[in-house]
Formats: structure tokens, C-alpha cells, sequence
């Protein structure tokens, strides 16, 4: 067997590496992904541990990652007139920033850790690097975040104004993205 496959076995049989595969493939923006292809999806992630209270981006600013919790607890926070608004709070599994994979528009909430956390992070230049050698992932993926566009758009009032009780679940439906 070649050394770098033999560095990858020693990888995929990593436990943590296992978990994090399994918590890959539960998120809806991956969902579809073969196990292979979740594992080559992990190793672009960087994991990044937060304290209680610790902001992992502010509304307004660009984004530039998607986020899964691998563990703790995040709370999306949009500032109103009458003070901040716990939008949705988020555990192990749960995805947030995804559109980021799309473009670098502004957040449209803070994100806040409150609890001890581990974020696994994905970067888009990350991300981009990645599906341009794999249409599979590309092609899965970018499904799956159009499904995620067309749900928030359904929950959209035709006006065009979208209620506090509909917002998205990571945010506000527009700019919510790491």
C-alpha cells in the first residue's frame, strides 16, 4: 500500500474523524454525500473551539465559511429596536452560514457561543478548491442549498417583508453566512 493511503486508513479509522463523518452526513447541506465523499469534505475542515459568550461573526459582517457545531451550543442574534433577538439556538449537528458557500454577502445576524463550543469550518475558497475536482460534491451540494433557498423563499410573505416568526433558521433568509 502507498504511504499517503496508508496515512488516509489511519485517518478514516480515527474516531473522531468516524463522528465527524456521521455528523457531516446528517447535516442537510450534505445530505446525499457517500461516506467517501464525506470524508474528503472533512478533511477541509478546520475545527475551532469557543468559549461561552465568544462571537463567532457579527451581523454586517461578510461571509466567508459555513459552520457546523460539533459540539456546544450557538445562538443566531439579530439587534432590534427593543434590544438583541435570539433568532435560534443551535447543537451538535446543526449547520449555520451555509449560503457562504454561495457568495461573500453580509451577515444578517451575530452568532453567538453560549456554551463551550467546537465549530468545524469550511471556508468557500476551501469549498471551491474542493469541487473543482469533484463534480459529485459540487452537483450534491449545491442541490441541497438550493432546496434551502427555496424553503426560506417559501416562508417569505409576498410582500417581500419577512417576519421575525419566519425567519430562517440560521438567520434572516439573505445574508446570515459566515
Amino acid at each position: 500500500m502507498a504511504r499517503g493511503g496508508g496515512r488516509w486508513l489511519g485517518w478514516a479509522r480515527d474516531p473522531e474523524q468516524t463522528h465527524r463523518i456521521a455528523l457531516l452526513g446528517r447535516a442537510p447541506v450534505f445530505a446525499g454525500l457517500p461516506r467517501r465523499l464525506l470524508g474528503r469534505l472533512g478533511a477541509r475542515f478546520f475545527e475551532k473551539t469557543y468559549g461561552a459568550g465568544d462571537v463567532v461573526f457579527h451581523e454586517g459582517d461578510p461571509g466567508k465559511a459555513l459552520f457546523v457545531v460539533l459540539d456546544g451550543e450557538v445562538a443566531i442574534i439579530r439587534a432590534g429596536e427593543e434590544g438583541e433577538h435570539v433568532l435560534r439556538t443551535l447543537a451538535s449537528g446543526a449547520c449555520f452560514g451555509e449560503l457562504a458557500l454561495i457568495d461573500e454577502f453580509p451577515r444578517s445576524a451575530t452568532a453567538r457561543v453560549t456554551a463551550p463550543s467546537r465549530l468545524l469550518i469550511l471556508y468557500k475558497s476551501d469549498f471551491d478548491a474542493l469541487v473543482e475536482g469533484n463534480e459529485r460534491i459540487a452537483l450534491v451540494v449545491m442541490r441541497n442549498l438550493l432546496r434551502t433557498l427555496a424553503a426560506y423563499a417559501r416562508r417569505v410573505p409576498p410582500s417581500g417583508a419577512e417576519p421575525e416568526s419566519l425567519a430562517r433558521p440560521d438567520g434572516d433568509g439573505r445574508g446570515d453566512r459566515p
